[in-house]
């Protein structure tokens, strides 16, 4: 019996102990995937650019897990919220144009995607297009809900 008691022991030891190993493991693996940006996005913006950013108030995400984001969206109202620029003549609350993005082609491997967009008039009543681009290509970053879009335009 004493044995027995020992042998269920031992083996709930071990059991407890690869449940430990294989948490320890998972954790490692969400840690390496939610945070840092890929080598693409370290290359194309520098960490004094995502710094700016970042001190102006955006967001920026880390990571390289983000959530699949293709879609159509609307971005309006575009207004001004901070700035970098030396006199800058646009006041906090400036509307600028609406946008409407398109993205596709996301591959989730090598985190990158596709963006088309218009840039639409926001005058009262006028829907015409007074800009766009076609197929600008784009480094996602981001883990979870959470997300960041690179477009080199």
């Amino acid at each position: 019996m004493i044995i027995l008691r020992q042998k269920i022991i031992l083996i709930s030891v071990i059991i407890l102990l690869h449940a430990i190993m294989i948490m320890q493991s998972c954790q490692k693996e969400k840690d390496d995937l939610s945070t840092g940006f890929t080598d693409d996005i370290k290359n194309v913006v520098p960490d004094s650019t995502i710094k700016m950013l970042r001190d102006l108030g955006m967001i920026i995400y880390e990571g390289k897990k983000p959530p699949i984001i293709e879609g159509k969206f609307h971005f309006a109202p575009n207004l001004m919220d901070s700035s970098n620029v030396p006199n800058e003549r646009h006041k906090k609350g400036h509307k600028f144009a609406d946008y409407k993005y398109f993205l596709y082609q996301q591959n989730s491997s090598d985190l990158i995607i596709k963006m088309d967009s218009k840039a639409l008039s926001i005058f009262s009543g006028d829907t015409s297009v007074i800009g766009s681009s076609i197929g600008e290509g784009g480094f996602l970053s981001g883990y979870g809900n959470e997300f960041s879009v690179f477009i080199i335009s």
